[in-house]
């Protein structure tokens, strides 16, 4: 017996001696294989960091953080890993899914749950926990003999909401002993859901808070935008008119209209839903240092198209503003709110609101019955909006042609600070459709991920759906040379652009007088 095992060892050791060389090759092969793919990783890395860093048709270098360009190169080659691995009928089906995605979406909104499963910490929440939880939130009769089969259709929406990422599912053990628990009779397991980042943001902003500078802030939440777009009237608003651009409709006007009347009906949640969206935007791009600094040259900010005040009680918040903040704005409704909420965040001596139609010109000849506001005449709005150093507008310029748009522009440089004061816009611009090289052969292909650019594409789109073809987003070349019409001219200062926040920076300063068209 011995002696068999000895000779089956010897063998063993032989075929070890003559295969060697064949591990060593595969070994080698394999080592060599991912020397190539890591090298080519790199490349590609620094390819994208590269072309994010390169001079602009302008000429001048965007100003990106040399971290933010690192992120978003590597979620390009993650995505493009992505996108070769995927079929592409996969992708297409996750894009027909679409609808039913954004109903995942809305009922997470509708019925709270992220609030719920929130509540049930690092545990989880299981899914009779939530039912119990949605029954409130849907003021529902509990009937005992439909509770499994409606516990298991919320089960069934937490597993879903697994695989669309606002959710974590654990499959725990669960034990069932007797009575006299001595023994284990039963074993099964128990679904638990905890919230991810994404699932996160539909937490309502009134739900949890950070202090800022003594001051209560709400942290990022999209609930009220997630409870907005599942409103049936205003989605269908949003995009039935993109075939009517196709046919050559020319109805913007009345679009517009029907559009304001289905917004009114959701006007408060509408509202909070722009707050929501603002605060969201705003932490990447008021965090800047060049923003800032930019700031901090102007004793008077004013935010035209402010509306209720979010932007300005930001900056308060954060000691981004010298002296004195103005929200500026032709809803009176909206900057009664913005009064009551910078009053009541201890803002009231440092800031004040003034009401303004950005495409009226307020002549120097006193016209009280053109005013916006019949209570404030014209000549002391103009005194008002003379004393702005700094003016900021964030998220207007898209929602006019460039004919408004050019009007607008140059009526703030007419009159805030005399037409010296600087401009900083805050806005969703779109990629330049050529680099500083000339045309390139690949913008975009099936594994460049969703960032800022894809967002504004997007928003481009609805702008175009809802107002008509002349409402549009804009490149940044685009949008200057416009302001340029309007006398206004580039700011040499530096401002970082954020690939993960839609909002990007244009800041401008008056041409002199003579350089006016």
């Amino acid at each position: 017996m011995n002696e068999v095992v000895v000779a089956i060892e010897s063998d063993i050791r032989l075929l070890a001696r003559l295969l060697a060389p064949v591990s060593m090759a595969c070994r080698s092969v394999i080592t060599l294989g991912i020397s190539v793919l890591t090298v080519a990783l790199i490349a590609v890395l620094v390819a994208d960091v590269a072309r994010d860093r390169a001079p602009t048709v302008g000429g001048e270098y965007e100003q990106s953080s040399v971290r933010s360009s690192i992120k978003l190169a590597l979620l390009r080659v993650a995505a493009r890993i992505v996108a070769w691995l995927e079929p592409p009928e996969f992708r297409l089906h996750r894009l027909l899914f679409g609808s039913m995605h954004h109903g995942v979406v809305y009922q997470w909104a509708e019925l709270d749950l992220a609030r719920v499963i929130d509540q049930a910490g690092e545990v989880g929440a299981t899914c009779e926990q939530v039912f119990d939880a949605a029954l409130v939130a849907l003021d529902a009769l509990e009937l005992p003999s439909e509770r499994l089969s409606r516990i298991d259709a919320v089960c069934r929406l937490l597993k879903a909401s697994a695989y669309l990422g606002l959710v974590e599912w654990h499959s725990t053990e669960a034990l069932h002993v007797d009575e006299q628990g001595s023994r284990v009779t039963t074993r099964s397991f128990e679904s638990r859901f905890t919230l991810t980042n994404v699932g996160r943001l539909l937490l309502p902003s009134s739900s949890s808070s950070s202090n800022v500078n003594g001051n209560v802030k709400p942290t990022p939440s999209l609930h009220s935008w997630a409870l907005l777009s599942g409103r049936a009237e205003l989605a269908q608003q949003s995009w039935h008119g993109l075939e009517r651009e196709f046919r050559g409709d020319a109805s913007g006007a009345t679009r517009v209209e029907a559009f304001y009347r289905t917004l009114e009906a959701n006007r408060a949640l509408f509202d909070r839903s722009m707050d929501e969206f603002t605060v969201l935007q705003l932490a990447s791009v008021t965090g800047s240092h060049d923003v800032a600094r930019w700031l901090s040259t102007c004793s008077t900010v004013c935010d035209v198209g402010g509306g209720h005040g979010t932007l300005v009680h930001w900056l308060l918040a954060r000691g981004l503003v010298r002296q004195q903040a103005v929200v500026v704005d032709i809803d009176a409704s909206a900057l009664a709110r913005a009064e009551q909420r910078l009053e009541a965040a201890g803002f009231g001596s440092r800031a004040r609101t003034l009401q303004w139609d950005m495409f009226d010109a307020l002549s120097s000849e006193f016209d009280a019955s053109s005013s916006a506001n019949p209570s404030v005449t014209q000549s002391a709005t103009r005194h008002a909006l003379q004393a702005c150093e700094c003016v900021l507008m964030k998220g207007i310029t898209s929602d006019w042609n460039d004919q408004r748009l050019e009007l607008a522009l140059h009526n703030v440089r007419r009159l805030a600070a005399d037409g010296a004061a600087r401009l900083l816009v805050l806005d969703h611009f779109l990629v330049d459709d050529d680099s500083a090289n000339g045309a390139r052969t690949t913008l975009v292909d099936a594994s460049t991920p969703y960032t800022a650019d894809s967002f504004t594409r997007s928003m481009d789109l609805l702008m175009m759906s809802l107002f008509g073809r002349g409402s549009r987003q804009r490149t940044k070349s685009e949008f200057v040379a416009l302001a340029q019409r309007a006398g206004w001219q580039g700011y040499t200062g530096a401002f970082e652009a954020h690939w993960q926040a839609p909002l990007q920076v244009v800041a401008l300063e008056p041409m002199h007088h003579d350089e006016c068209a």
